[in-house]
């Protein structure tokens, strides 16, 4: 063979392998993308459509080939009008917020974005139709409008409604998020809120509650570990950040923790990825973090006790939660929603509370702070009465049990200086 026709047989071959190549990967791209793309000729025939399409659409790889009209309508007519009017103007045309409904029930709401494709001369041969389902918006929007309340997060008050405002425009923002508040303020409900609302909603929420484990403990639970790491490591173990890629990990009492988990923790918000305990291989993740606390974490910067980057790095956009005695107005709504619940939960009809209960809980809302000694002083006396029952003395002082430990080991109380 001439030397000449062999080289420009393999530059042709390499052409049209690299052809194939950009046009499988265009395929992967097109197939992926969770918005229904659909794509028409200057006739309105459908030239291709993606998964989403078929999904959100109702559509099939079937009505390729078919003029759009003759599909199913699943907006009364309203994508078809767009479309040709796209096509007859060759400009964009965008339209927000059209409703309809899959079946008698359900009620979606889709915005529409068409653009013109344009041929290697410069001539219009069609139109690319974007359909995004904004339902969840929708919905996230109507939550708020009523004002009382979010997710299981209850509350008409003027700082509630900051907090769902911050909810909402956080929740398809992918930043890290710090939730601060005092204890039963609700920060693993403002997590999960967050969540919910956004568009990482079907992929995994962990949790973690990084005060009730111990060092090594949290270190393989955030990170795994491998075979033989450890002291009965006896078997591969899949840490809770690989459990939450393509989701959310919500990180609670993140100021208890150590140096080494901070550095740890540190590397996988700026770089996403991490080791495993006892392995030298590197694990890419793409995880939204949300982090919460009870703490001064700005103090615990001062004290040494929190890397400082770390903490710029948490405290990206902060949601500070109100105590209910700053929120007065929401203990009605509060009493109600507990007492449907125990109705349900416990088979009980309570139709109401009493005037006079409800007139105690509005004569002085506000609960005085107790200072570290009297502190001290209750968490003695409820230990001495329950004879070191930490889980009944949780329950006499009015707290959760994790509260209750975190406050013996700052306060450095043991049964013996309780004598």
């Amino acid at each position: 063979m001439d030397p000449q026709i062999f080289q420009r047989s393999l530059k042709y071959k390499a052409l049209n392998e690299e052809k194939e190549k950009y046009r499988t990967n265009l395929d992967a791209i097109f197939r992926s993308v969770r918005d229904a793309i659909i794509t028409v000729d200057k006739e309105s025939v459908v030239l291709a459509l993606n998964d989403a399409a078929i999904s959100l659409c109702g559509y099939s790889f079937d009505d390729i080939g078919k003029p759009f009209g003759s599909l199913p309508e699943i907006c009364n007519g309203q994508c078809e009008r767009i479309l040709i009017e796209a096509i007859e103007t060759g400009k964009p045309v965008e339209v927000d917020r059209i409703e309809y409904k899959i079946d008698k029930r359900d009620t979606r709401v889709i915005s529409i974005r068409t653009y013109p494709l344009i041929d290697l001369q410069g001539l219009l041969s069609g139109s690319v139709m974007v359909l995004r389902d904004d339902t969840h918006v929708v919905n996230l929007e109507r939550a708020l409008t009523e004002h009382r309340c979010f997710q299981r997060i209850i509350g008409k008050s003027q700082p509630m409604q900051k907090v769902y405002s911050l909810i909402k425009a956080l929740a398809n923002v992918q930043t890290t998020v710090l939730i601060t508040g005092e204890s039963g303020t609700g920060k693993e409900l403002v997590a999960e809120a967050l969540h919910l609302a956004g568009e990482r909603s079907h992929k995994p929420l962990v949790k973690v509650n990084c005060s009730a484990l111990s060092e090594n403990l949290l270190e393989s639970e955030l990170f795994g570990h491998v075979k033989g790491a450890f002291t009965g490591a006896i078997r591969d173990n899949m840490g809770r950040f690989h459990k939450a890629d393509s989701g959310t990990i919500f990180l609670d009492e993140i100021g208890d923790i150590s140096a080494i988990i901070q550095l740890k923790l540190l590397r996988v918000i700026e770089e996403r990825e991490f080791e495993r305990v006892g392995s030298s291989t590197t694990i890419g993740v793409d995880v939204r973090l949300i982090a919460a606390t009870n703490n001064n974490l700005k103090e615990k910067v001062r004290l040494g006790e929190l890397r400082e980057d770390l903490y710029y790095r948490l405290k990206v956009v902060e949601i500070c939660l109100p105590p209910l005695r700053e929120r007065p107005e929401d203990i009605p709504l509060l009493v109600e929603h507990f007492r449907s619940g125990f109705n349900l939960k416990f088979n009980k009809t309570i139709e109401a509370i009493s005037a006079d209960v409800m007139a105690s809980q509005q004569k002085d809302p506000c609960t005085p702070v107790l200072t570290q000694e009297a502190d001290i002083l209750n968490i003695r006396e409820a230990l001495g009465k329950t004879d070191w029952n930490k889980a009944k003395a949780a329950r006499l002082l009015g707290i959760d049990r994790v509260t209750l430990y975190r406050k013996i080991a700052r306060y450095s109380i043991t049964k013996e200086s309780a004598l």
